[in-house]
């Protein structure tokens, strides 16, 4: 599990703990990590998922330790917008600063956690992977570009790599969250009604993981609203 230590990924922790789960969880923040481990008698690993080879050793140790997983959610994502700066904002006066970090985090993260995976889960039997992508993977996000950018190129990465997974009984679905009220979230969404706790997706998140399709996009737009398959046109092509 990457990204476990905040929002959807510590409700992931939580809700797999409590269904007997052996969870491992990957985050860069000591403090909420070593916390979560701690509560939900988990197992923290510090990684930047950014770095290729931190990840790919990191989940050398974890399979050394506890064997291959069963399943694996790649979950870590920022947004590039600070949390404090209102949506109305343009964007342009913090989007140079910030490109190289969201794709690193949020595309290659997950990427490189998807190759570290792949092998280890074929040579084992097979396995099931989430990818957590965005209602912002589906349509535009004005007031972060970077953001969606991102998150349609993880819709594009698991519908493409998903029927090459296949044959090593691999299952790899996205699941794209709407609103949430997370702490990477503008301040200016949090207070909207249809927003869901990570607790809440992470039900969601998890009911993907247990799908027989491979390659599926899954959508819940927000609380009010129940998961869903996200059904693309037919092109001609």
């Amino acid at each position: 599990m990457t990204g476990g230590a905040s929002g959807l990924g510590l409700g992931l922790v939580e809700l797999l703990a409590n269904r007997g789960y052996s969870v491992a969880l990957f985050d860069i923040n000591d403090e909420l990590g070593t916390a979560a481990a701690e509560e939900f008698s988990a197992h923290y690993y510090n990684v930047d998922v950014s770095d290729q080879d931190v990840i790919e050793a990191t989940i050398d140790t974890f399979v050394t330790d506890h064997g291959v997983p069963q399943k694996a959610f790649l979950n870590a994502g920022i947004m590039s917008r600070p949390p404090e700066a209102p949506i109305e904002d343009d964007p342009f006066d913090w989007l140079e600063k910030s490109c190289e970090r969201v794709m690193g985090v949020n595309v290659y993260g997950a990427l490189y956690g998807l190759r570290a995976l792949v092998m280890r889960m074929a040579e084992n039997g097979g396995g099931d992977i989430v990818v957590t992508s965005s209602v912002a993977g589906l349509s535009p996000l004005p007031f972060d570009p970077y953001y969606a950018m991102s998150k349609h190129a993880l819709v594009g990465m698991v519908q493409s790599f998903a029927p090459v997974l296949e044959a090593r009984n691999i299952r790899l679905n996205a699941f794209c969250p709407g609103l949430m009220n997370t702490r990477i979230v503008p301040d200016d969404l949090k207070a909207l009604e249809n927003g869901m706790t990570g607790a809440q997706a992470s039900e969601s998140c998890f009911e993907v993981s247990e799908q027989s399709s491979t390659g599926t996009v899954w959508v819940r737009e927000g609380l009010r609203q129940a998961l869903r398959q996200y059904v693309f046109p037919k092109l001609d092509v």
